[in-house]
């Protein structure tokens, strides 16, 4: 029960993470008739602070799943959360947007959170081992 807790909790926090990040920083960058460049042909100024904050809770996310979650199933229900929210704000699930293009650009981006996503199981997976095998318990 405390797994199913604790994973509620970090969905709820994905969910007000991405409606403060969207009000406040997105938003303001946000103006009527103001056009952006793309860099790379990929991402415009909105996009990429868009992407920046979402890679940051998604490397959040998944080092607070790996040290809290006991249960791999729930972790992979996290990462798997994060990785299908970030597809659905995009966009990815409208069937107006199905066209090739545009998929693809955000299925690179998907490809960018999912890389750091398991950069952050990672970086908590090795902080475990360090920490085992320096003798300690209190894992």
């Amino acid at each position: 029960m405390r797994n199913v807790v604790i994973l509620f909790l970090l969905i709820l926090a994905s969910i007000a993470v991405w409606g403060v990040a969207s009000a406040f920083l997105v938003a303001p960058l946000l103006h009527v008739g103001q056009s952006y460049p793309r860099y790379l042909n990929l991402v415009t100024v909105p996009d990429l602070v868009g992407l920046v904050v979402y890679a940051v809770w998604a490397f959040a996310l998944a080092w607070l799943s790996t040290r809290l979650l006991s249960v791999r199933l729930y972790r992979a229900m996290a990462l798997a959360f994060v990785i299908l929210f970030f597809l659905f704000v995009r966009g990815v699930f409208i069937p107006g947007n199905l066209h090739s293009v545009f998929l693809l650009r955000e299925i690179v981006l998907a490809v960018v959170i999912t890389a750091v996503a398991f950069l952050g199981v990672f970086t908590a997976t090795s902080n475990q081992a360090i920490q085992r095998t320096a003798g300690r318990s209190d894992v």
